[in-house]
Order: C-alpha cells, then structure tokens, then sequence
C-alpha cells in the first residue's frame, strides 16, 4: 500500500527504498569513522570525505557539462554554506567519536531536525514554528537527553565534553540549511562543488 509523505501522497517503493538507502548511508558514517580513527586523525578523515566528494561532484559537472558562471560574491557565499554544511558537522563528529561510541554520536546526530527548528524560528525569513513542531521539538530534545545522560554523568571521561563538541553538528547544519536559501538561483551540483571544495580547503590547514 505504501506511505504517505508530508503532503498526503502516497510514496512508491522506491521512494522508500531510497530513504532507507540514505539513512542506512548516513548511519553507517558514524561505524566507519569509529574504525578510520584507529588509523588517522579525525580532520585528515573529515577531509579526506569532503574532498572525495567534491571530486565526485566536478566529475558530474565535467560529464554533464553544466556550466560554472559564478561572481565572487557568489563564491564566498558557497565557501560560508560549505563551512557550516559540510567541514564543521564532519570535522565535530570524529573529533567528538575519540571519546564517545559511534553509537551515541548517531543519537546526538537525531538532534538536526530539533536545531532547524529552533534555528529557523530567529532566522530573518525563516519558517516560524508552530504547535504541533513545537511539542515535537520538545519531545526530541529530552528524548535526546535521556539517551545521552548515562555519558553526561560519567565524571573525568571527556565524554560529556565530545557530547557537547558533537552537538555543534547539528546547529552547524540547522544555519546551513537556513543559509542555502541565499543560493536558490545556482544550480545545485555547482553549488555543492564549490562549498565542498571551499570546505576541504578551510579544513586542510588545520588538519
């Protein structure tokens, strides 16, 4: 029979194949930091990821030849959506999973949503929230807390401090996603080539 989605409609199998694809994608992110940094630094891995997928972006423009015509201004508006979509979100996760399981960074991951809301109700045009969003807001947020607090009450372990470091991850993505509005009029795989590359850029320094 399906699902419906937001809008009442019914969703196809694939859709739904393709919404389990991407959170089994997303989980997985945080399995396989656990294991990188056996070996290497939590930047060098928050680096390593974006600039993969900046490569894989240019080489869909290249292929697609879709055309990059950006002022400068446009250019520093991909590189700050870059920062905050892209190299302070996967530069906090491994940072923070040195001391916290992949686990409990997936849990405080399940924050974003919760962070767009709030974020959007100050942000100049953004979406104002309503009751029903914001009971929802309250119910995530202590959901979030209650599965987090076993590491908030551990004393001297770092990990109530990496729980707070990984928390910027979602406020991060909650401006992002505000942000981009400013980049509606560019074409979408553009404007993630040069946020991604602009992002690895910033993150290569501090590596």
């Amino acid at each position: 029979s399906g699902e419906r989605d937001g809008r009442g409609q019914r969703m196809k199998p694939i859709d739904c194949m393709i919404i389990f694809g991407l959170g089994f994608g997303f989980g997985s992110v945080f399995y396989f930091n656990e294991i990188l940094l056996r070996d290497l630094g939590a930047l060098a891995i928050s680096a390593g990821r974006i600039g993969f997928g900046a490569l894989a972006v240019w080489v869909v423009i290249a292929v697609r030849r879709i055309p990059v015509r950006l002022s400068a201004v446009q250019i520093g508006q991909c590189v700050v959506f870059g920062v905050f979509m892209f190299a302070i979100p996967f530069a906090a996760y491994p940072l923070g999973q040195q001391y916290i399981t992949s686990g409990l960074s997936g849990i405080v991951n399940a924050m974003t949503p919760v962070a767009v809301v709030i974020v959007s109700q100050f942000w100049p045009g953004g979406e104002r929230a309503t009751w029903t969003k914001s009971v929802g807001v309250l119910f995530g947020f202590l959901g979030i807390v209650v599965l987090s607090l076993p590491g908030l009450q551990t004393p001297g372990s770092g990990e109530a401090l990496a729980i707070f470091l990984t928390l910027s991850a979602p406020l991060s993505y909650a401006v992002a996603l505000n942000y981009v509005r400013r980049l509606a009029s560019l074409d979408v795989a553009v404007m993630t080539a040069v946020a991604q590359t602009g992002a690895t850029l910033v993150l290569i320094p501090v590596r």
